[in-house]
């Protein structure tokens, strides 16, 4: 064996390992997408005005990250997503990211802290995970004729381990890890 070849190996068998971890603890965050669809009547159609719209607000519980079964609060966040008559989902779940971002303690600023992210889907819809401990949410007053679908992730972008694509990479470093293990038993 070359030495190109050892390093090939030896690389291809660390990305595999990195796959695994990155899943790993990507299935430990709590994590929910909420995907957004339909579209909120324009001014027309409701008959109201501009002042009649309330916000729509999601209220995160937040839970300790040390407690068996998460039972003390943390801290309680009102999420206020402002929206417009004639919002498409897109919109709305823009609105939603940016209060988010505005409003909750981030990971880059708190390790115990959230991310918030859009999928990378084809519905608008954006991702709320938080790094450790637990939390909860309710809704109120969601959008007129926006619908919220809630859903617990585990696509490539959140867990690549259970992803085709990390799943592919995943059983090449694994395999190359163990070849590469074997043929130096037997060359020392």
């Amino acid at each position: 064996m070359t030495a190109r070849t050892g390093d090939f190996i030896r690389t291809i068998a660390i990305l595999g390992v990195v796959t695994l971890a990155w899943g790993t603890s990507a299935f430990a965050t709590p994590t929910v997408i909420t995907r957004f669809s339909g579209s909120v009547p324009p001014l027309s159609a409701s008959g109201g005005t501009a002042s009649a719209v309330a916000p729509w607000t999601r209220t995160i519980t937040e839970f300790s990250p040390n407690e068996p079964g998460g039972g003390t609060i943390q801290a309680v966040y009102v999420i206020s997503v402002t929206y417009n008559p004639g919002d498409n989902a897109q919109a709305v779940a823009n609105a939603f990211k940016a209060a988010c971002i505005a409003t909750l303690p981030m990971a880059m600023s708190n390790p115990n802290g959230y991310g918030v992210v859009a999928e990378n889907s084809m519905a608008p819809s954006i991702r709320v995970g938080k790094q450790t401990g637990n939390y909860s949410f309710v809704d109120a007053g969601i959008p007129p004729g926006i619908v919220l679908t809630n859903i617990v992730p585990a696509n490539a972008e959140h867990a690549p381990a259970v992803s085709p694509a990390g799943l592919v990479a995943l059983a090449a470093g694994l395999s190359s890890v163990a070849w590469w293990a074997r043929r130096r038993r037997v060359t020392v």
